[in-house]
């Protein structure tokens, strides 16, 4: 053999044998720890995932909680009923609720129940322009 086909088979076989050992190195060792890597990663970030959503989900959930009492006020905007009324929109309320004023306006627009405060004493007053849109 020449010197030169040596050589080229010398190479050849030394290219060879690396990218085996490269091969069984990426394979066996590196990808293994980039797998477990990437998994950890995955787990925490679907712990943040969750978390999140556990928060958004108390806030919706705080937040719906108390729009339910509006659909009792929504029913009353819809059919008057003196006993909504006596229930819920007395003038002490006006004050724990620290409101200057209040109006309930019925679906057809016109106001129904109207209350204010004037020097700390909570008034129900008529409604103001009684049949008037507003």
């Amino acid at each position: 053999m020449r010197l030169m086909t040596k050589t080229a088979l010398i190479i050849a076989v030394a290219l060879g044998l690396a990218t085996i050992a490269n091969v069984v190195l990426l394979r066996y060792f590196v990808q293994p720890t980039f797998v477990e890597l990437d998994q950890t990663h995955a787990m925490e970030d679907q712990k943040r995932a969750l978390d999140s959503i556990a928060v958004d989900l108390k806030a919706v959930s705080d937040k719906t909680q108390d729009w339910s009492h509006w659909d009792d006020l929504y029913n009353h905007a819809a059919k008057p009923s003196s006993k909504f009324t006596d229930e819920n929109m007395q003038p002490e309320q006006v004050l724990n609720m620290s409101l200057a004023a209040g109006a309930v306006v019925g679906l057809d627009y016109r106001i129904q129940y109207q209350i204010h405060t004037s020097m700390g004493t909570p008034k129900v007053l008529p409604p103001l322009f009684a049949g008037t849109y507003l």
